[in-house]
């Protein structure tokens, strides 16, 4: 996210402070050193994969794996950003995005934004063309990666800036009424619709934001290790991963339970859950959950399933909203393992 906001960012800084940074390049050597500065916290990441930790996401360790991790290479095959698709995407997305924004928003904000910011970019180019570039880049990488809407926080801002400063200007306008109480009743309205308008949508938004009761984790964690037995196996997709891995980890929850994500086979080689589940099905007890029944046609092909217990699960957000049965994962034939023995 910080890659499609900070060029903007900087460009503006440089715009608007080049006749200083000509005159004192000791303001670039400094600004370079904070990005350095600012960089250096990846170096943590090698230096706590190379201390053992339980769980090492990649084994950040070598240079390769290390760029592999902080690049996001892992995802390059969801994103559409350089592809000759992306703009299409975009504006295929463009009626979810007003939904979205009208959704968080109401219809006056994402309107005042868009006009404030038009304005700023008139009246205060640099800065107005910054907020503009950050939006429509923001929303563009929205619309080409799952759209996630925490990506368009950013633009967010921008809309509120533009809205302000759309308020602001009719501000002054009231502010020239000739009549001093008609110009006070007129601003001190204003002023109140403005505030009164913030709070309106602090109180609306409010429910979908306050995850305070939200006890959905916590419930999932509790079914999976209460109907797995000693020393189990569970495959999970990493929405039902992390959970169960914070309460193994970090609470000390289950320690006999191992739980395979589908990075845990990517990164250790594994090639496929089916190859995963041949090193561990003499040894544990394995068990599958999938959230998508697509998922389970290669494992069924290769071994047994048989239906252990249900669980609740978060399928696009947070909150348990669909049932899924945890899958006992079984040799074909009884031989199996005793010819492996």
């Amino acid at each position: 996210l910080i890659l499609f906001i900070a060029p903007f960012i900087v460009a503006f800084v440089v715009w608007v402070g080049r006749h200083m940074i000509v005159s004192k390049p000791v303001h670039a050597l400094a600004g370079t050193g904070a990005v350095v500065l600012g960089l250096s916290v990846y170096l943590t990441v090698p230096i706590a994969a190379a201390l053992g930790p339980p769980l090492a996401y990649n084994h950040p360790i070598t240079p390769d794996a290390f760029w592999a991790l902080v690049s996001g290479a892992q995802f390059r095959s969801q994103f559409l950003f350089l592809a000759p698709g992306g703009s299409t995407a975009l504006l295929a997305a463009v009626p979810d995005l007003w939904s979205t924004v009208v959704a968080r928003g109401s219809v006056a904000l994402p309107l005042l934004g868009v006009v404030g910011l038009a304005l700023l970019v008139w009246r205060r180019p640099p800065f107005g063309s910054m907020a503009v570039g950050i939006v429509i880049t923001n929303a563009y990488v929205w619309a080409n990666y799952l759209r996630l809407e925490h990506y368009l926080l950013v633009p967010w801002l921008m809309l509120g800036i533009g809205a302000t400063y759309a308020i602001e200007l009719v501000a002054r306008v009231l502010g020239r009424i000739p009549a001093a109480h008609v110009r006070r009743f007129a601003v001190s309205g204003l002023t109140a619709v403005s505030a009164l308008s913030v709070v309106a949508l602090g109180i609306v938004n409010w429910t979908a934001s306050d995850r305070s009761d939200e006890v959905g984790g916590d419930a999932f964690v509790e079914s999976v290790f209460s109907g797995l037995p000693p020393n189990a196996a569970i495959l999970t997709p990493w929405d039902g991963s992390t959970p169960l891995w914070h309460a193994g980890y970090v609470l000390g929850q289950r320690p006999d339970v191992l739980v395979v994500d589908d990075t845990n086979i990517v990164y250790e080689g594994w090639g496929t859950r089916e190859q995963r589940i041949a090193a561990l099905i003499c040894v544990r007890p394995v068990f599958i959950l999938r959230f998508k029944d697509s998922d389970l046609v290669a494992t069924r092909a290769a071994y047994r399933l048989e239906s252990a217990f249900a669980v609740r699960v978060g399928i696009g957000g947070p909150t348990a909203i669909a049932t899924r049965t945890v899958m006992r994962v079984l040799p074909r034939g009884a031989s199996t393992c005793s010819a492996n023995r």
